[in-house]
């Protein structure tokens, strides 16, 4: 019920609603609404009340709730079903080990216990701080295109903390979210396929961004990371973010997927790339080397050339920035 009375009170943001009025539209009673009322409070939400007023809510959009998000959605699709957890060991696990999937849903959490990246790798999720999401999609691709819905995803977050937060980030071939060297965020793509088809027939993409601070990150991980608050020294509609990142997602599969437009989509991702022309760390099947990196390909691998002149077109390998004052080329 009390979902039910903030969607109610968001609705009707930034103007009072009555009791009784709230009350008539849910068919309880008016002591029912003040208990609810109060859960909310409780929960964190700014309600005022007013004699012979009733209840407004004055919304931190730094709070998510899944009624503001759609209020800055614009999609038909992605995010057509919502749902909110306080807590949750994994948005992609919740969304994995549903049976009745659907196409769309969209997965948000404000404290992930267990979050975690490629290669299962822990994704550190603190409470209130970022944002985490995932989102079940049913793309009908072949298994060979679905490298092309994480080079989607990096591109609609870069877009998406441009217009929110006021800032350039960038994209670290093939997943994760960086400005000025130092980590955002990342994004977990996983894909149910067809073997004999070889047909994706469902996805999900899990998308981690710190926000507001990098506090409660463990020692080894402050130096590497950055928060968005931090960088672009305002507070951020974690809503909005959420939304746009939705908005620019979808548009752009419509923009290029369905109309089999890859290079173009590989153009606009080149130009969000933190790693072209630039000495890396490359490590894949239990060895590491270094290289540069030259071009990213048509369809999306990364293609290098190594120390010893070698190219070599990377599909899904470990890459990182090598410092400066280490070039490529040294032994």
């Amino acid at each position: 019920m009390k979902e039910k009375i903030l969607k109610i009170l968001i609705q009707n943001q930034d103007k009072y609603i009555s009791g009784q009025e709230i009350a008539d539209k849910l068919t309880i009673s008016r002591n029912a609404i003040w208990k609810n009322i109060n859960c909310l409070k409780e929960n964190g939400f700014n309600i005022k009340s007013g004699k012979n007023k009733g209840y407004m809510i004055e919304l931190d959009e730094r709070i998510v709730n899944e009624y503001t998000i759609t209020k800055y959605l614009s999609t038909s699709l992605i995010g057509s079903s919502i749902k909110h957890f306080k807590e949750i060991a994994s948005t992609n696990d919740y969304l994995k080990l549903k049976n009745d999937k659907i196409n769309g849903e969209l997965v948000v959490a404000d404290y992930q216990t267990a979050g975690r990246g490629r290669r299962n790798r822990k994704f550190h999720s603190p409470k209130n701080n970022g944002i985490y999401i995932s989102f079940n999609f049913k793309p009908n691709l072949l298994v060979k295109d679905l490298v092309f819905l994480t080079i989607i995803s990096g591109i609609a977050t870069v877009k998406a903390i441009r217009e929110v937060c006021g800032f350039m980030a960038e994209i670290k071939w093939v997943n994760d979210i960086f400005y000025q060297g130092k980590k955002l965020g990342g994004i977990l793509t996983e894909a149910t396929i067809e073997a004999e088809t070889q047909i994706v027939e469902n996805v999900i993409i899990g998308i981690g961004i710190n926000i507001e601070n990098i506090k409660n990150f463990p020692e080894e991980f402050k130096d590497i990371c950055s928060a968005c608050e931090k960088i672009a020294n305002i507070k951020i509609n974690k809503n909005r973010l959420i939304a746009e990142i939705l908005n620019h997602f979808e548009k752009i599969f419509n923009d290029f997927i369905l109309k089999n437009n890859h290079p173009d989509l590989i153009e606009i991702y080149k130009k969000f790339s933190n790693v072209l022309n630039r000495e890396i760390t490359v490590k894949e099947n239990n060895s590491s080397y270094t290289a540069k990196a030259i071009d990213i390909l048509a369809d999306g691998r990364l293609l290098v050339i190594d120390q010893e002149g070698n190219q070599k077109k990377l599909l899904s390998a470990d890459v990182s920035i090598l410092p400066k004052g280490e070039n490529y080329g040294q032994k």
